[in-house]
């Protein structure tokens, strides 16, 4: 009887996500939201849906996912929403009970296998709508970043009412979770995921990244609010340079926020921006030529106010330099220290330490590198690849599979590699989910068993199949449960071409970038020669015109009839 052949089938895992924050603004908030997403569309399998809050005017911070074939922006201003949702839209943005009743739609509509969302309230009313979704809700949870500060009691409330209806909570660092944790005291550990600050895998080893003799090109991309201080940090800069002055600081973001408490904030800003030497401002950026900015520097600026010292959030500023073989410099807060150790070097907690940094940079070459090496480790910890594979281990549990598959990890490759083989007629199913291969095997599936072995040797060979049968024996992780979890290896001969062809693509771009920051940098040279230049017309206009007009213009004119006399 000749054996039934499976069929191999892709079993999209569907997200959705939605965070009450505007995608338009270049900040820290906006950007997790776009890296989730790309994050987690980077996963074969995987389909991710994001709800944009505002309607979309600018695409600096979702410009690379267009080009995610399973990532798509849901802009509700410019989408088609139908049936009893009671959900009438006008201006620019959605409150909060206008995004729990799109997010009940769209999950009515297409049915997804996780939710995250990233708001406490919007979170609550979605599952007051939808209860039947909170199994699946995933929050990650704001307004509990401080330990010196109160938690407002409407927060506390949405939380108690989440814990109630089933959901599950997500927090950046384990100091946030213990905060909320101290705050709400009907949640228990196991109930909060630590979901780390994450960015894309670093490029090359650290190694490939070349570190300045001399370093002096410091970079700083991001917001301009107060407790960035960026006015300090452009005072400071100037500061430095006046002992230093080859120092260069080159500068991205347009996203200003007044301040209460000085009214001149964001003009000051601007001013300086503008006007101060070898500060190069090139306004609000991509994502990719922000990266670009930061390959071409020396040292990232993470610096803030010491009121956010308090704060349990780590900055993925600092991964997104490390990532980039570049360090930065930061506040010795208690989160910082925790992740990158008390004897990091570039640590600043006043205007007078920020300055003294600048000054001794270029000859800090040593102290500079071990920096870049300890932030790209903590970048290469929170990569993508990393995190993903932790966060997929919450959104699809493998323990809730039945007994008998076979769950491979990191196998983009695989199903090609299958379509080719016996592996299909000694197989009942195998299914791509989630980044992963499951293979539903007519034997048994432990790791001793001799189908097993013969369907590895033909996918890959007989060494690679002894391989990962030794791993699986002596590594421990690699058993969940009943299942046999086998790791595979991601890099294969196409993907190695791949890399070295984007390497390529990269160096080319980072010349032409280095290219524009000069030509931009000779604009702004010129620009402020010019004004100088007027500054100066002005004042001798003023010299001539004070006499003038203390004389008066009849006197003017009388002497001026007696000066053409004597010249005749």
């Amino acid at each position: 009887m000749t054996a039934t052949m499976p069929v191999i089938q892709t079993k999209p895992f569907k997200i959705l996500a939605f965070g009450f924050i505007n995608l338009n603004t270049i900040d820290g908030s906006a950007f997790f939201m776009a890296a989730l997403a790309a994050m987690l569309g980077g996963r074969p399998g995987v389909n991710v849906d994001l709800l944009s809050r505002w309607r979309i005017t600018k695409t600096h911070v979702v410009d690379e996912l267009h080009t995610l074939e399973n990532v798509k922006i849901i802009d509700p201003f410019e989408s088609q929403f139908e049936g009893p949702y009671e959900v009438s839209l006008s201006g620019n943005s959605l409150d909060r009970k206008q995004s729990a009743r799109l997010l009940q739609f769209l999950d009515d509509k297409f049915e997804y296998d996780a939710i995250i969302i990233r708001d406490n309230e919007t979170a609550a009313r979605f599952l007051k709508l939808c209860p039947k979704s909170a199994g699946k809700t995933h929050v990650y949870v704001t307004r509990f970043a401080f330990t010196d500060r109160d938690v407002p009691s409407e927060e506390r409330h949405w939380v108690k009412i989440l814990s109630e209806a089933g959901a599950q909570f997500i927090a950046q660092t384990p100091e946030m979770r213990d905060q909320i944790l101290s705050k709400c005291t009907e949640l228990d550990s196991e109930d909060i995921f630590i979901l780390k600050p994450f960015v894309p895998d670093p490029y090359s080893a650290f190694e490939d990244y070349k570190q300045p003799e001399r370093p002096h090109r410091l970079v700083y991309t991001g917001k301009f609010f107060p407790d960035w201080i960026p006015e300090k940090i452009l005072s400071g800069f100037n500061t430095a340079r006046l002992q230093t002055p080859d120092l260069e600081l080159v500068v991205a973001g347009d996203a200003f926020r007044d301040d209460p408490e000085n009214p001149n904030f964001v003009r000051e800003t601007k001013w300086l921006l503008n006007n101060s030497q070898n500060v190069s401002w090139v306004g609000g950026v991509t994502r990719v030529i922000s990266r670009e900015l930061i390959s071409n520097s020396d040292v990232g600026i993470g610096w803030r106010s010491p009121s956010l010292d308090a704060s349990t959030e780590f900055s993925t500023k600092i991964l997104e330099y490390g990532a980039l073989g570049k360090p930065s410099i930061v506040n010795p807060s208690p989160v910082n220290v925790a992740i990158l150790g008390e004897d990091y070097p570039l640590y600043a907690s006043t205007m007078t330490e920020f300055i003294n940094l600048l000054r001794n940079l270029p000859s800090m070459r040593t102290e500079v590198e071990r920096a870049a090496k300890r932030c790209y480790e903590v970048a290469s910890e929170r990569s993508y690849s990393k995190v993903s594979e932790e966060l997929f281990n919450r959104l699809d549990p493998v323990d809730q599979y039945d007994d008998d598959l076979l769950i491979l990890r990191h196998s983009t490759d695989l199903l090609g590699q299958v379509e080719g083989t016996s592996l299909l007629s000694r197989t009942i199913s195998v299914t791509i989910r989630s980044g992963r291969v499951m293979i539903r095997l007519a034997g048994e599936s432990d790791s001793d068993s001799p189908l097993l072995r013969d369907v590895f040797a033909e996918i890959e060979g007989n060494a690679k199949a002894e391989e990962w049968f030794q791993k699986i024996a002596t590594n421990p992780h690699t058993v969940v449960g009943s299942h046999s979890v086998v790791e595979l290896e991601r890099v294969n001969r196409e993907l190695t071409e791949k890399q070295q062809s984007l390497r390529i693509e990269r160096k080319q771009h980072l010349k032409k970038i280095e290219n524009l920051t000069l030509r931009l940098k000779q604009r702004d040279d010129r620009i402020k020669n010019l004004e100088r230049y007027v500054e100066k017309l002005q004042i001798r206009l003023d010299r001539i015109r004070k006499p003038l007009d203390r004389m008066g213009l009849s006197k003017v004119a009388r002497v001026g009839k007696k000066a053409r006399r004597l010249l005749k």
